[in-house]
């Protein structure tokens, strides 16, 4: 029969085995989940782009076309293009331009903000693999460490039959 000292040492080193092992199960698995996190924001900044963009357009197509009825308005009514009605038509050519790269400005600060999500999630994959790591190694040396102890302890037993601290022998 084994060594009781024995068997439970090698239970610690595998109980230390074990919980390094889903150490780093877990490490991993938060690495993959922040790494999925950042690729979703990634994504999304660039269809936040694409969306600013589609609608600037839109805003300029439907300007321009506004813009053409206020020419066609004048001419019809004989209005010549000097004075006041050209600065009517300069002010409204001007806000749609502020307008389209307002729709532009915003779609940018919607995409920097998913690219700061995507930063912020690729850094926590990395802290979330190296928190694994740790935990692992912390996970062995721990079972190591128990075995370690319970080999010395076994070591130093007093042998059967022996005083120990205060507690009298068997008679004799």
């Amino acid at each position: 029969m084994a060594d009781p000292i024995t068997i439970m040492a090698g239970v610690s080193m595998a109980g230390g085995m074990l919980s390094a092992m889903g150490a780093q199960a877990q490490g991993q698995s938060a690495a993959a989940a922040q790494q999925f996190n950042a690729d979703i924001a990634g994504r999304d900044a660039g269809l936040a782009r694409e969306a600013a963009a589609y609608d600037a357009n839109l805003q300029e197509r439907q300007a321009r076309m506004q813009i053409g009825s206020i020419r066609a308005a004048y001419g019809a009514s004989g209005v010549t293009m000097e004075g006041s009605p050209l600065d009517v038509l300069q002010m409204s050519i001007e806000n749609a331009e502020r307008d389209r790269q307002q729709i532009l400005y915003r779609g940018e600060l919607k995409a920097l903000g998913y690219e700061d999500t995507r930063t912020l999630s690729l850094y926590g994959a990395k802290s979330a693999k190296t928190q694994g790591d740790w935990a692992s190694a912390t996970s062995l040396l721990t079972g190591f460490s128990g075995a370690g102890k319970l080999f010395t302890a076994g070591k130093t037993a007093p042998s059967a039959g022996a005083p120990v601290a205060g507690i009298p022998g068997p008679p004799r």
